[in-house]
């Protein structure tokens, strides 16, 4: 046997959910039992966890994470933990090599206790010195998971800050025990889905979504090392490589036509595994294949001959129509199997019913989809397919000599960008009401500028990491709503044909009430999720002495110094806009990191550029500016003053040279202060133009 450090490496084996929000987490904090598991309930731990790295970043080339963790008794254990997961990631199962060691203090490798963790970190720091990679905040609530009188798990129930400024991510981790088997860590994890089907498998570990978020290079480094993650899907080991290749000297089609081969090389070693039928996982992975495929030949299709890609789009279509059919009855009936399973015996009236009638139109859309696989017509597609995409310039549009073109991909992939995200933004004017459908298709065109993220990665760099997870979670919130939709239609339908009643009466027959329970279940579900999608910030009516006026709340910097001014913690900034603003406002829900992209940034300076310098002083003269403020006390009595001063521009330099002044016939005390502790709170009034009203 082998006594290299890794071979003392032991097994962590958990499953991960998102859990999507503190309602749902604040429920599963309340649960004492999971059908036979009884849960006990160990304490809250709150702390920091600190990954270090060397500074060529030594142990993630080697596929490990080093963390430090604070424990209560005061001492800190250092956790060496692999990268590369087993297990099936994309249903939360991660099965991870680790090795611990307690310190009294934190320290460099050479000065831990003798053992496996010190013996493998030398060797991943080879001499080099560690330095802080990155932190991440978390308060976990811990259940000891009993099983039988055994303790077979721990589930940690996290609320997880990688941004004090962000909202957490809320987590549930079941990590087998000594005494447990994974067997029984499955059926926990199947329990607790059952229970709360809103739960999500969650592939990615926390070190990964943290340094994605922050937009670092070191998420890289993490995907190469066998990190599985949801996004972006290209970080899945390719045999043609991890990514297309695309460069920003490419011409688009030769982007193009990389794209698509990257795709098409996925799609066929997927072919034997769906037509297999043993791994529902690579049915869904081929159509996803298919789907990205058609929409890069939406994007790349300008920069073709109009006819070269046309019978290409058709067999995509049709291979996604064979395939989606399976894949969509796959969802329906796991979803059905949790749902049934949540439920005691007698409530199940109707259930088997669906599910026989489900499992028919699987079988006859399976034997459909195996028809097609088998088809002539198929694989002379594929035949085509691949001389296309394996032969230069096919199909491409020929260059005009002697004149300036756009056909690069450095050319048009800002304009490109920037193009799909207003797609997104027109949904504004009607984000405050949507219908279902209407919903639905902005999760088309979220995915549509997701996948173009993607396709185009390698030239935006690692910074758009970030862009494409928070793009990925608008789509799987539109996607969970148009799921439980489409469920609901087909629940509503099964009623009337199996009962042969409208639906009014279908649904009070008593062979009936398990499908209805469970369409009652999508209709709640729809409504839940049609809360979570975001409008705008909040509003309130303000009246700034001409009537109410809608407001929006807006982040701004002086609310730090009002704070300290004043002594009240929670005030809050509003800003009167049009409501075009507002709804532009709404929009940045669903594309904020994209802003932050250079290509983007570029594009916009360019554009203020060409924005006059502000305001003339003849404008200025004429302007104005109105303030509201309002305080309430513990008791509810309210307070509000009203504000008319010069246009804002000039009250900043009038109010500038007045504290200047004061400053210079010595009336200062040292120190820091805010304008009106230094002055007091009536020094605006000293600013000619400035009125003030009280009530």
């Amino acid at each position: 046997m082998s006594d290299s450090p890794a071979s003392a490496l032991a097994q962590e084996v958990e499953l991960k959910f998102r859990i999507p929000g503190e309602d749902e987490f604040n429920h599963l904090l309340a649960l004492t039992r999971l059908d036979d598991f009884t849960l006990h309930d160990k304490g809250v731990k709150r702390g920091e966890d600190v990954y270090f790295d060397t500074a060529e970043r030594n142990f993630l080339h080697a596929g490990f994470a080093c963390r430090l963790r604070p424990r209560a008794d005061g001492a800190w254990l250092v956790t060496l933990k692999g990268l590369h997961a087993g297990g099936d990631q994309a249903q939360g199962l991660h099965q991870r090599s680790e090795v611990e060691v307690s310190l009294t203090s934190p320290g460099p490798p050479e000065t831990w206790p003798d053992g496996p963790a010190r013996t493998l970190a030398q060797s991943l720091a080879a001499g080099d010195a560690l330095e802080e990679l990155i932190r991440i905040q978390q308060t976990r609530h811990v259940r000891q998971v009993a099983l039988a009188g055994r303790v077979v798990a721990e589930m940690s129930l996290d609320a997880v800050l990688f941004n004090a400024a962000d909202e957490p991510l809320w987590l549930a981790e079941i990590e087998l025990s000594q005494d447990g088997s994974q067997a029984e860590l499955q059926m926990c994890g199947a329990a607790l889905q059952a229970a709360f089907p809103a739960l999500q498998p969650e592939p990615r570990s926390k070190l990964f979504i943290a340094l994605a978020l922050a937009g670092a290079a070191e998420a890289e480094l993490a995907l190469a090392a066998g990190e599985a993650v949801g996004v972006p899907d290209t970080a899945s080991a390719d045999k043609g490589g991890r990514a297309p290749g695309v460069r920003s000297d490419d011409r688009m089609s030769e982007a193009g036509r990389k794209t698509l081969r990257f795709h098409f090389r996925r799609m066929l070693r997927q072919e034997k595994g769906a037509a297999k039928g043993e791994d529902i996982e690579a049915l869904h992975d081929m159509r996803v294949a298919t789907r990205r495929m058609r929409a890069a030949l939406k994007i790349f299709e300008p920069y073709f001959d109009e006819d070269a890609l046309r019978p290409f789009a058709r067999n995509l279509r049709r291979t996604g129509r064979a395939l989606g059919q399976v894949r969509d009855l796959d969802v329906l009936l796991d979803k059905l199997q949790r749902y049934t399973a949540s439920l005691p015996e007698a409530e199940r009236a109707g259930l088997e019913r669906l599910r026989l009638a489900w499992e028919a139109q699987r079988a006859a859309a399976r034997r459909a989809m195996l028809a097609f696989l088998e088809s002539n017509r198929y694989r002379q597609f594929k035949r085509d397919f691949e001389a296309f995409l394996t032969t230069a310039d096919a199909g491409a549009r020929p260059l005009v000599r002697n004149q300036p073109q756009r056909v690069l991909v450095c050319h048009v992939a800002a304009s490109t960008v920037w193009l799909d995200f207003e797609s997104i933004r027109a949904y504004e004017w009607v984000l405050d009401r949507p219908s279902l459908e209407m919903l639905h298709q902005l999760r088309i065109e979220i995915k549509g500028l997701r996948y173009l993220l993607e396709y185009l990665r390698e030239v935006l760099g690692h910074e758009v990491a970030p862009v494409i997870a928070e793009l990925v979670q608008k789509q799987d919130l539109l996607g969970d709503l148009h799921e439980a939709d489409v469920a609901v239609h087909l629940l509503s339908d099964f009623l009337t044909q199996q009962t042969g009643l409208p639906e009014a009466r279908a649904v009070k027959q008593p062979e009936m009430t398990g499908v209805v329970a469970y369409l009652t279940s999508q209709e709640a579900q729809v409504r839940k999720l049609r809360r979570r999608v975001p409008a705008a910030w909040k509003t309130r009516a303000v009246d700034f002495g001409r009537g109410p006026v809608t407001c929006v709340t807006m982040p701004w910097g002086d609310v730090a110094t009002a704070c300290y001014s004043t002594g009240i913690p929670n005030i809050e900034v509003y800003f009167a806009y049009p409501a075009s603003m507002r709804r532009a406002l709404s929009g940045m829900h669903y594309a904020r990191r994209l802003l932050g992209l250079a290509p983007v940034q570029g594009l916009l300076k360019r554009a203020l550029r060409t924005r006059p310098p502000g305001p003339s002083d003849e404008q200025r003269a004429k302007g104005k500016s109105l303030l509201w403020g309002e305080v309430v006390d513990a008791a509810g009595q309210r307070r509000v003053t009203r504000l008319r001063t010069p246009d804002g521009y000039t009250l900043t330099a009038l109010t500038a040279v007045a504290i200047v002044e004061k400053v210079l016939a010595g009336q200062l005390t040292p120190g820091f202060q805010t304008p009106s502790l230094a002055y007091g709170p009536d020094l605006i009034m000293e600013i000619e133009g400035v009125e003030r009203e009280d009530q």
